[in-house]
């Protein structure tokens, strides 16, 4: 995971910080509550149809996406 630059961040009127959270209905719960009250906001890279699931893995893993990979399903 890379880190954040705090100093960017400053430049930009954010904060930066990682989350890590365990896989369950409760965190993904709080985190999304968190989302909906504007605490949290994720920072969104690409959407790209679920036919290019393939290629949405390839970025995330590579690390060349910017931001989170979104994959349309409908």
């Amino acid at each position: 995971m890379g880190q954040i630059n705090e100093a960017a961040a400053q430049r930009a009127g954010i904060r930066g910080f990682h989350v890590v959270m365990k896989r369950n209905a409760a965190d993904l719960t709080a985190l999304a509550e968190l989302v909906d009250l504007g605490t949290v906001k994720p920072r969104l890279g690409q959407t790209l149809p679920l036919t290019q699931a393939r290629e949405a893995q390839e970025l995330s893993e590579t690390g060349k996406a910017i931001g989170k990979v979104i994959l349309k399903v409908a």
